[in-house]
């Protein structure tokens, strides 16, 4: 006799084993979900670096700067073929099946597709140049010695920026009038004279007396110097002006002069001295000079443009040198000043006139205009040895003083130099000295257009412009991503088939900058 035995505990027996299968490959699901999201977020990390690896070669070679160089459409910036080569590279990475030999493959890490978007960025000239400036420091720090640092800073206070090139020749002209008409030079100036004063014919020739003493009319130092001034000034400094480049900038939608693309990252306030003195370091380095021109460039005194920011190089090195020669005066006149012996000459000379004029206030404007004549004479010698590469001190000593007050007049001899002054500066440091008194941004957007210019000419690269320049990017990514091991299970539920996954990465040139301003 057969037993039989009921089918209700092999029914049981199958949900139990059904429900630990659903449990089962629901947690492999689970584990596969969450490696997949550490592969996801591994893929977006490296595919952004794989991106930024390809920075604009012309702007490495050329000065040092790591930049992604993106599309333009329409006169704006687009990001679309940078978006198609993270979709691609995306694809290789994660879409390539293991080969099994014999076995069917089973790809756990496969995605579906995968979206990319450009949600935050930042541009080489964002912040009004302030960008490009963390590129700089970002290059430059790390090789900037403290020395150097402190060095600078004592550069920097050395001349004096507010001395007014106004002045020196208000100077001139009021000593001069006092000079060649006191009489009409009391009147403008409220200056009491006596009847006696007023009515004599040598008070009004009082200019003869002068030139009688120094034996020639061409002696007298402020007529020489305002003579000499009528000339430009290179005609006085250089020997050969006439062998000065020609070149100009192409001005025609010049980076400092156009409405230019934005970003939407902050960038830092900055004001801080290393900022200051990497940028004047970088400068020295990557652009040319009158002494070292760019032969290839667009224009060849580069370090003037960004002093001067005119079109041309002759009007660009007219402008630097005559802001040296400003600073120079400045300087000069405090040796003048600080030397008994010369203040003697310049008192002995200015008495010349004290039997005609009686007048205090008139012989305090003489004396003040011939410091300033001497000054301005000793100026003239100081800039023709700079721009034959020779060095001078900012404030002399009376032994590096090179012209008299009475051979003024040698100053013609465009042979006649300054003594060179072995602890002295070269023109190069002079120039530097003048970029890092200027505002930040005037010498930030005039190198940027330099750059522009320069790269341009680099053949397919003629459209190039900083403004499209990348040096921070987040990028936010969307993948989908098939169900694997939930297809094993049928509850009588909706299946389950696709899932999204969501993340971002975040990909800087200047991370090591914005780190060290942090801590600042």
């Amino acid at each position: 006799m057969k037993k039989t035995q009921k089918a209700s505990v092999t029914v049981f027996a199958s949900l139990s084993f059904m429900l630990i299968l659903a449990v089962s490959f629901s947690l492999l699901e689970a584990a596969r979900i969450t490696e997949m999201k550490k592969v996801t977020r591994m893929n977006s990390d490296a595919v952004l670096e794989s991106i930024f690896a390809e920075y604009n070669t012309p702007l490495y070679k050329k000065y040092g700067l790591l930049g992604y160089w993106a599309d333009e459409r329409r006169e704006k910036i687009s990001f679309d073929s940078t978006m198609s080569k993270i979709e691609d590279y995306t694809n290789k990475n994660l879409n390539n099946s293991p080969n099994f030999k014999g076995r069917l493959p089973l790809d756990l890490i496969k995605i579906n597709s995968c979206e990319a978007s450009v949600e935050k960025y930042l541009l080489m000239t964002d912040g009004e140049g302030r960008a490009f400036t963390e590129a700089i420091v970002e290059k430059e720090k790390r090789g900037l010695p403290k020395t150097l640092i402190n060095e600078a800073k004592e550069k920097f206070k050395s001349v004096d920026a507010k001395n007014s090139q106004e002045k020196t020749h208000k100077d001139l002209d009021d000593a001069d009038e006092a000079i060649d008409n006191p009489k009409e030079y009391a009147k403008k100036h409220n200056i009491s004279l006596k009847k006696d004063d007023e009515n004599s014919d040598s008070f009004n020739n009082s200019s003869n007396v002068l030139d009688s003493q120094n034996g020639d009319k061409s002696e007298n130092p402020i007529k020489v110097i305002k003579e000499l001034k009528q000339k430009g000034i290179l005609e006085i400094v250089l020997k050969n002006p006439e062998d000065l480049s020609k070149k100009e900038i192409n001005d025609q939608n010049l980076l400092s002069k156009r409405d230019k693309q934005r970003g939407n990252i902050n960038v830092s306030s900055g004001g801080f001295v290393v900022d200051k003195v990497a940028l004047v370091h970088y400068f020295s380095k990557y652009f040319s000079t009158y002494r070292n021109p760019r032969k290839d460039a667009g224009i060849q005194y580069e370090q003037e443009y960004i002093i001067a920011g005119k079109k041309d190089d002759i009007s660009n090195l007219k402008s630097a040198v005559n802001k040296i020669l400003i600073s120079r005066i400045a300087s000069n006149m405090v040796s003048i000043y600080k030397d008994k012996a010369k203040m003697a000459q310049i008192e002995a000379l200015a008495d010349t006139l004290s039997v005609i004029t009686l007048s205090p206030e008139i012989m305090q404007c003489i004396k003040i205009g011939l410091i300033t004549a001497w000054a301005y004479g000793e100026s003239i010698l100081d800039l023709r040895t700079l721009m034959s590469g020779g060095k001078i001190s900012v404030v002399k000593s009376p032994e590096e003083w090179t012209l008299g007050l009475s051979g003024i007049g040698a100053l013609t001899n465009k042979s006649f130099k300054a003594k060179e002054c072995k602890k002295g500066l070269k023109y190069e440091e002079f120039l530097a000295i003048l970029i890092a008194l200027k505002s930040e941004k005037e010498t930030t957007m005039h190198a940027m257009d330099i750059i522009e210019q320069n790269i341009r000419q680099e053949k397919g690269y003629e459209k190039f412009k900083l403004d499209n320049v990348v040096l921070e990017a987040k990028v936010d990514y969307k993948y989908q991503i098939n169900t694997v091991f939930l297809g094993f299970v049928d509850l009588k539920t909706d299946k389950i088939n696709s899932l999204e996954i969501n993340n971002s990465a975040i990909y800087s040139y200047l991370k090591n900058v914005r780190k060290s301003n942090k801590k600042n």
